[in-house]
């Protein structure tokens, strides 16, 4: 049992001048004391050098200093440092193409260390990331209609085309190789040809079945000099094209013509017959047309959009018509695009087949036709 007494007289505090008195006032046991009201004792203060702690006995004993181990010291006079100046001097070698120890030895260590580091970062971005997931209440997602659900679910996707909601949804996009919309029974009658000035032959891209017996003569290759057809995307790249005709038939509302530096026409026909006769220029490069663009619609639900980076410098007498489309709006331009020259107005309304057809052109500010139209960034 622990020793709860000792002798007083030997105890480090204690003072023989304490006033004490006896109190007879009070019941108590014989011997018992109070002290009187007097100022406490003035603290003493144990020396900085010795420390004391209590033992089992109520004892105070002296703590021994501790003594730090010597090879916990030579690690922090020595190891830590050294191998300090071994990684950055490793570093250092491997960052100058020195490699001492041969195959890239410094180089791949490196490499694995900092694939390992942005490891650890990219996990522990994950772990915040998805501490930061607000649960979905299933009850109230219920309540709201799926539509709301998903809406709460729904992660960052791609960003879209900041265009996209310029541009209208057609239908037809694909070419009409089927020959399903051709006037004879001869075959299909889709193409893409050129007529270079002063000549009389075409040069097709895209030559229907029916253009065999029409135009024997036309000669079919896969590319022309800066010019050339991709039947997956549907899409005429013109690079650096100098061409009397442009001539395309039956080519579906995706028909897409890229632009790719400077770019020269005289005239440019396009053709729906019924089916799709749009055209759609992409790219950062230019064209310019001499003798205008006909977008001959033909009843189709064809109309003429544009893209960002392009630029049309279109002269004629119209510079642009688009005839007999069955939209009330035939001209999509990006928001990045300007238009000088003219603003684009329905000519002509007609019928042909029940269906109602709507021709456009370009008027200037005094309300007459336009003879020169461009289309280009806006900055």
């Amino acid at each position: 049992m622990p020793k709860l007494y000792y002798n007083k007289s030997d105890h480090p505090f204690f003072r023989k001048d304490y006033p004490m008195a006896r109190d007879n006032k009070m019941p108590r046991e014989e011997g018992s004391l109070i002290r009187e009201e007097c100022p406490m004792p003035p603290e003493t203060k144990i020396p900085k050098e010795t420390v004391y702690s209590l033992d089992e006995y109520n004892e105070h004993v002296e703590i021994p200093e501790h003594k730090e181990d010597k090879v916990s010291t030579l690690k922090k006079l020595f190891l830590k440092p050294i191998l300090s100046l071994i990684v950055i001097g490793g570093v250092f070698i491997a960052s100058n193409g020195i490699d001492p120890l041969g195959d890239n030895f410094l180089g791949n260590t490196l490499t694995v260390m900092t694939n390992a580091v942005q490891q650890v970062t990219e996990s522990v971005q994950t772990a915040s990331d998805t501490d930061n997931v607000v649960a979905l209440d299933t009850d109230t997602a219920a309540e709201n209609g799926s539509d709301t659900a998903a809406e709460v679910t729904t992660t960052d996707s791609e960003p879209t085309d900041e265009d996209a909601d310029v541009f209208p949804t057609l239908g037809n996009l694909n070419p009409d190789f089927a020959g399903d919309f051709a006037w004879s029974g001869d075959g299909s009658e889709e193409y893409v040809r050129f007529l270079g000035s002063g000549e009389t032959n075409y040069t097709y891209l895209v030559k229907g079945s029916a253009w065999d017996t029409y135009d024997p003569s036309g000669t079919l290759v896969a590319s022309a000099d800066g010019a050339s057809y991709d039947r997956a995307s549907n899409t005429l790249t013109l690079q650096g094209l100098y061409a009397g005709m442009l001539d395309v038939n039956l080519m579906g509302n995706g028909f897409t013509i890229n632009l790719i530096g400077n770019n020269t026409i005289d005239n440019i026909a396009i053709w729906g017959a019924m089916y799709g006769g749009s055209v759609t220029f992409t790219g950062d490069g230019s064209l310019t047309v001499n003798n205008g663009i006909n977008l001959n619609c033909e009843g189709s639900e064809s109309c003429l959009m544009v893209k960002k980076g392009v630029t049309l410098d279109l002269y004629g007498e119209p510079p642009v018509i688009i005839g007999d489309s069955t939209m009330k709006q035939t001209l999509y331009l990006s928001k990045s695009l300007k238009v000088t020259g003219g603003t684009i107005e329905q000519s002509d309304e007609n019928e042909f087949d029940g269906r109602k057809m709507y021709t456009f052109t370009f008027t200037n500010e005094n309300g007459e036709p336009s003879k020169h139209i461009k289309i280009e960034p806006a900055q």
